[in-house]
C-alpha cells in the first residue's frame, strides 16, 4: 500500500485534507518520494514532511515537521498546536478543514528551514 490508499482509508474530510498536504509536500519538493518508515510516511531525500495514518481503529492524520515552531505564525500555532514527535520530528494533529491554512504554513516553514 502507498501513503496515498492509506490517506483514502481515512474518514472524510481527514481524506482530502491530508491528500491536500500531501500535495503541497509534492509541490514544494518534485522529485520527493514517501517511504514508510516504523509508523510513518517521510519524504525522501530532503526529510522536511512525514505523515503518520491511523484508520483501523481510530481515523486520524498527524503531520510531521522540522522543529521550525519558531517560523509559523502565532495564529497558525494556534490553529494546529505542535507536540513532541517521533524521529526528531515536531507533530502536528489533523482534525478538520479549517486547519488548511495552519498546516500550509507549517509545511512551507518546514521545507525553507
Amino acid at each position: 500500500m502507498n501513503i496515498e490508499d492509506e490517506m483514502k482509508q481515512l474518514q472524510e474530510p481527514l481524506s482530502h485534507i491530508s491528500l491536500s498536504a500531501l500535495a503541497l509536500a509534492r509541490e514544494l519538493e518534485p522529485n520527493a518520494v514517501f517511504e514508510r518508515r516504523k509508523s510513518a510516511w517521510i519524504c525522501r531525500p530532503n526529510n522536511f514532511v512525514g505523515f503518520e495514518i491511523r484508520y483501523k481503529r481510530t481515523s486520524k492524520c498527524n503531520i510531521l515537521l522540522r522543529s521550525v515552531a519558531n517560523r509559523v505564525s502565532e495564529a497558525s500555532t494556534k490553529a494546529l498546536p505542535w507536540f513532541c514527535g517521533p524521529l526528531g520530528y515536531i507533530r502536528v494533529e489533523v482534525r478538520n478543514a479549517k486547519q488548511l491554512g495552519a498546516i500550509h504554513d507549517w509545511i512551507v516553514a518546514s521545507h525553507g528551514s
